[in-house]
């Protein structure tokens, strides 16, 4: 029987497969370079990092959306990979290192609709595959950025788009009252706008936005027409507090969500930005999904190592094998062993008896 963890990550190559997506594998050792200059595109940890024997600065992975970046070639016109990767983060707060189990896609390619609908739909198909019970929430960094450009607000970008990432609700009630009257309706809605797609993006169009903010608009509403017209409708929410870092991400972005997990279990969006700053003139969309949040989904299941444990008595092994063969042939699993391993998953115990039957122990396992 395989765990959630091998299950999980049988089923989402498989989907990633079947949609022309590579593997793409990579050491855990990388030149801390990389990172130095993009640490705004990592979330949720510093790097650790340590001198090769050279005195090099060497990182232990913290990320494998830059590596893939930085292993494009201005003439790959598409590229589509999927990763099954540990990546290493000192986190934030506790200082604790720790391994953070993803898998994930990257789309590299034209930027068009039909790239992202594409990548929108994987990300939904990779929750799906996990839990019935799921949300992605759909944002656009190009839709907030000109939104709050036009504000004309007292503080930064930067600080407001965090006040919006935390749902800083009294914070964001005084920025919309200090806004010029024509930008309140835009930048209310940017704050209160949490509903299913169709339902939010009625009320989005009703806004008199103009220039960037309309044109960003407009390709949310068409990226999502793609998916409600396939069927895949019924599991989006537009919401605004899913963005990413301007430094980086530059149209739509997403989150996904699971019920019985605590936090966000996938996320992801457009960054060309970050492909700009290597000098990557292409466009490019991904998504990873965190395995150890999902980990909670799994802890109450049963899991067992084997469905038999046939406990072998001394001088009796070619019936011992031979039993564990007729069992294993009726379909089940069986764990041979002389005694009853510690810590042992087991649904059922059986000892084999001098006559070469067996009986069944209850209280071992």
């Amino acid at each position: 029987m395989l765990s959630w963890e091998d299950a999980t990550e049988r089923a989402l190559s498989e989907l990633y497969g079947s949609y022309g997506y590579r593997r793409y594998h990579m050491g855990k050792l990388e030149s801390y370079d990389l990172y130095m200059e993009n640490g705004g595109f990592l979330t949720g940890g510093q790097v650790i990092t340590f001198p090769d024997g050279k005195g090099r600065l060497t990182a232990l992975k913290p990320d494998v959306t830059m590596s893939i970046v930085k292993s494009t070639l201005p003439e790959d016109q598409v590229r589509k990979l999927y990763y099954a990767e540990s990546v290493f983060r000192i986190m934030p707060g506790s200082g604790e290192c720790r391994e953070l189990k993803q898998m994930g896609l990257e789309s590299i390619g034209p930027g068009d609709l039909t790239q992202q609908a594409e990548v929108v739909l994987l990300a939904m198909k990779s929750l799906h595959a996990v839990s019935g019970d799921y949300v992605v929430t759909l944002g656009h960094m190009g839709l907030v950025c000109a939104v709050l450009e036009q504000a004309a607000l007292p503080i930064s970008r930067a600080q407001a788009i965090d006040l919006l990432r935390r749902k800083s609700m009294p914070e964001l009630e005084r920025l919309v009252r200090e806004a010029p009257v024509s930008a309140q309706p835009a930048l209310r809605a940017l704050m209160d706008v949490s509903h299913p797609a169709g339902e939010a993006l009625g009320l989005l169009s009703r806004l008199e936005l103009t220039g960037e903010a309309a044109e960003a608009l407009e390709e949310l509403k068409a990226v999502y027409t793609l998916l409600r017209d396939g069927g895949h409708g019924e599991h989006l929410r537009i919401d605004f507090s899913t963005v990413g870092d301007t430094d980086y991400y530059n149209g739509v972005v997403f989150h996904g969500f699971v019920r019985g997990a605590a936090g966000t279990v996938l996320s992801g969006g457009r960054y060309d930005r970050l492909m700009r700053r290597f000098g990557k003139s292409q466009c490019a969309l991904g998504f990873a999904v965190y395995l150890n949040e999902l980990s909670g989904l799994f802890r109450d299941q049963e899991q067992t190592d084997a469905d038999v444990l046939l406990l072998c008595p001394e001088g009796m092994a070619a019936e011992a094998l031979d039993t564990a063969r007729r069992l294993r042939e009726s379909g089940q699993r069986v764990l041979l062993s002389p005694a009853v391993p510690r810590d042992a998953r087991v649904s059922r115990v059986l000892e084999l008896l001098r006559d070469g039957t067996t009986r069944e122990v209850t209280g071992s396992c």
